[in-house]
């Protein structure tokens, strides 16, 4: 395919492109997920305690509003805070690495 057609036309640019791609990945696969979790917590916390002063002021009983019933609440990533701090720490370092060794790379030619 194309990329096949740009290593044989320019064999010394696709590693490096390659390696400044891995830019995007820790961004699509570290960042961004870490940024939803902490998203969807703030949210449900923001629900639960949305919920909880309609029952202090009216005394109605409900689940937290903006999930489905039936919805399994239990944190996929056990923790807490510290960890989904954690893994945006070691993404925050895994990206600081490659945007160094891009750096290091780019600046060779």
């Amino acid at each position: 395919g194309p990329c096949l057609i740009c290593a044989l036309a320019f064999p010394n640019a696709f590693l490096p492109a390659l390696e400044f791609s891995a830019i995007f990945r820790q961004v699509l696969f570290g960042v961004i997920p870490v940024l939803m979790v902490w998203n969807g917590r703030k949210k449900r916390l923001l629900a639960k305690n949305k919920d909880s002063m309609v029952d202090h002021e009216v005394g109605a009983r409900g689940e937290a509003s903006g999930f489905p019933e039936g919805f399994n609440k239990q944190e996929l990533l056990p923790g807490g805070n510290i960890g989904l701090s954690l893994v945006a720490t070691l993404t925050v370092l895994m990206l600081i690495v490659e945007l160094n060794h891009v750096a290091h790379t780019l600046t060779s030619f």
